[in-house]
């Protein structure tokens, strides 16, 4: 049985999923990731969630506001947000889940910048001398964050994305353990295949 949360999100309490055993051994420097994307008309199943997932006191609200930039030949992860240049960088890529680093500060002086599988890169000038073909996209988000009781963190974000005129919406599944991402990554949504965030705005300019 489906029943209606927030916004387009309804939670459908059938076959409960169970997290895995945690037997993975988590890399400081890695946060997988997996997200999704859906325009404003969808109606979006969360499968095997029981009932207090329906209890919005369970949850965090942010809002936030983030301006992309979007380099024309790579996807890298750049954006401002309150007036702070952040890079946050893409170690792998596999097919349920994306493990990022940490979020690195970018100032006016910063040299270079060390990008996997790429040789080092001066960040600004980059900046400077595509200006005339980065793309900047700016998302208003309201978030409310689940913190799953588990150790490591394991969380999962319901968000409502205003991007210009139009309303976007997109779930989002974090921890250190990769085993965890993975199996929600293909049961929660029941075989929707996850995006990142820059690769969803370069299809919308």
């Amino acid at each position: 049985m489906s029943k209606r949360f927030v916004w387009n999100f309804e939670i459908k309490n059938e076959s409960l999923l169970e997290l895995p055993s945690n037997n993975d051994m988590p890399v400081d420097e890695l946060r997988w990731e997996s997200r999704y994307f859906w325009p404003e008309s969808a109606i979006i199943s969360l499968n095997g969630l029981d009932d207090q997932f329906l209890e919005l006191s369970r949850y965090e609200a942010k809002h936030r506001q983030d301006t992309y930039y979007l380099l024309p030949d790579v996807n890298f992860n750049l954006k401002m947000r309150r007036d702070q240049l952040l890079y946050k960088p893409m170690l792998k890529q596999m097919t349920w889940a994306t493990a990022y680093g940490k979020k690195i500060k970018l100032t006016a002086t910063e040299q270079s910048l060390s990008i996997p599988d790429h040789n080092p890169i001066d960040i600004q000038s980059l900046l400077v001398n595509a200006k005339d073909t980065i793309k900047t996209v700016t998302v208003s988000k309201e978030a409310l964050i689940y913190q799953f009781p588990t150790t490591p963190k394991l969380k999962m974000e319901l968000a409502r994305l205003c991007i210009g005129d139009a309303v976007y919406f997109s779930l989002s599944l974090e921890s250190k353990v990769l085993t965890w991402v993975e199996y929600l990554s293909k049961n929660l949504l029941q075989g929707k295949t996850p995006c990142d965030y820059v690769t969803f705005l370069k299809t919308l300019i």
